[in-house]
């Protein structure tokens, strides 16, 4: 089926990193770039497709752990070395869940999940029922989602990029507050996080960078070019 997310991690015996995939068939598979033919593991227990992939380390485990995202409405979490092993699954969502991402949170000693839906939502892995956080402000479904440090904050911020043409950038501590709202002239697909003050959006109308400072103004774009070709906006930090 199609490829639909795509992340790399260690694998025992092997002195490079391995190649993990989410696909519409329903299953995420890991493989050894170099022998493409070689597949080292597969998860397929979700029911539709799945969307989105990433790894997180888990406590009492020397290697880190695989987490896909559903269209089946769940984000589950896998242990590589032992592909029928369910770790963990986040169903509290309504819809399909198209993407996930990991950061660190405050008083805990290990990761959490950042899952997205028509909204985005934070979970505890070793709770799955317990939903740390959750950001509303899209009025699309929210397509990728990343961590990124923010000048002044001790903690990571979230990025989401949506159907409803906007990125957004958000406080995890403090979720109705919108750090930043990017126009993108289309609908948002996927974030690449450059450096922390970088920024880069694929939107159906093209490839935005937008470069992200400190500075006591509100937040505000300049520079702003659109066309089919890459688009470059330059925003300031609140």
């Amino acid at each position: 089926g199609q490829v639909q997310g795509v992340a790399t991690l260690g694998w025992p015996g092997l002195d490079h990193p391995v190649i993990v995939t989410a696909s519409a068939d329903g299953t995420a598979r890991v493989w050894d770039p170099r022998d493409p033919s070689r597949e080292l593991a597969r998860f397929d227990g979700h029911t539709d497709w799945a969307r989105g992939v990433a790894t997180l380390e888990w406590p009492g485990l020397d290697h880190p752990v695989i987490v896909t995202a559903s269209d089946d409405g769940t984000a589950r979490v896998w242990d590589p070395r032992d592909p029928s092993r369910e770790l963990a699954r986040f169903d509290g969502h309504t819809g399909w869940v198209m993407k996930v991402a990991t950061l660190r949170w405050p008083g805990l000693d290990h990761p959490v999940i950042v899952t997205t839906s028509r909204d985005a939502r934070v979970w505890d892995p070793r709770r799955p029922d317990r939903e740390l956080a959750r950001f509303d402000g899209h009025t699309g479904q929210v397509l990728d989602v990343a961590a990124l440090a923010w000048p002044g904050l001790d903690h990571p911020v979230i990025v989401t990029a949506s159907l409803d043409g906007t990125a957004r950038v958000w406080d995890p501590y403090h979720p109705h507050r919108e750090l930043a709202h990017l126009p993108l002239f289309g609908m948002g697909h996927a974030i690449a996080v450059l450096d922390r003050a970088t920024l880069a959006i694929a939107s159906s109308r093209g490839f935005l960078v937008f470069e992200l400072r400190a500075h006591q103004e509100s937040l505000r774009e300049i520079d702003k070019r659109l066309s089919i070709q890459p688009d470059v906006t330059r925003a300031d930090y609140p």
